[in-house]
């Protein structure tokens, strides 16, 4: 548990699967899951598709819950080909598409483009401040991809070569905001001024109700640390909102 909330690197796809797997292990040897579940529910409930697992499990019978962690796993792995083959008919011979961050989503829908279109290039943001970008990037080149790692200050130079940015989403509000990592809507607002298409791919369990996002800011020493006090560091948040006017198009199950 420790681990899980300790990765900053991971996407939400990737957490919950981590998630389903530790509470799997610990019904299997038939433990208690209340604490996790309360532990997940407070400190992991920025993540959609993790916010909605834990409600589900709150509201199933104790004897049931691996079930439902069952076919909840088997509906994830079913996501990635559906929302592909939605978004296959835009794409070209030979795109170019920039992302950012490390999202299970992206790599798994880029190995299923690679499949079809083998000359695909890939410029991903390296994403600060953690820098999580450069470990989808070494994953996308690892399977076989054309991948350029880019800084967030080189985007604008990039996005103008691309066919069009595709990102993942951690929660999609009711009123068509998109909640991802920070950087993607400067990658949106990017897109709108090349005439670029900005989309994005979601598991449907990532839309929610919700009209507002909420998050708490992490150590600002990941962005600059210094001992001087005549310099200030900006709150160093995590995710942003991209407004729904910015997004060409949202791919779901």
């Amino acid at each position: 548990m420790n681990e899980i909330l300790a990765d900053n690197k991971s996407g939400s796809s990737d957490l919950v699967s981590a998630i389903i797997l530790l509470l799997k292990e610990k019904l299997i040897a038939g433990e208690s899951v209340e604490e996790e579940i309360k532990i997940i529910s407070e400190r992991l409930h920025e993540f959609a598709i993790i916010d909605s697992l834990i409600k589900n499990l709150k509201n199933t019978p104790v004897s049931e819950r691996l079930v439902l962690l069952n076919k909840f796993e088997k509906e994830q792995s079913s996501v990635y080909k559906i929302i592909y083959e939605k978004l296959k008919p835009r794409l070209e011979n030979a795109p170019v598409i920039t992302t950012l961050s490390n999202s299970r989503t992206i790599v798994e829908i880029m190995k299923l483009i690679f499949l079809d279109f083998p000359s695909v290039s890939v410029y991903v943001s390296e994403s600060r401040p953690v820098n999580e970008g450069v470990i989808m990037g070494e994953t996308l080149a690892d399977i076989g991809l054309d991948v350029t790692i880019v800084t967030e200050a080189m985007l604008p130079e990039f996005v103008s070569r691309s066919d069009f940015a595709l990102v993942g989403a951690d929660k999609i509000l009711s009123n068509g905001k998109v909640i991802n990592k920070v950087g993607s809507r400067l990658l949106a607002i990017l897109c709108g001024f090349y005439g670029k298409p900005f989309y994005v791919a979601a598991d449907k369990r990532k839309f929610t109700d919700e009209k507002l996002f909420i998050q708490k800011p992490h150590p600002s020493d990941e962005i600059y640390s210094s001992e001087s006090s005549q310099i200030k560091v900006a709150e160093n948040f995590y995710f942003e909102t991209i407004d729904a006017e910015l997004i060409t198009g949202i791919f779901t199950n």
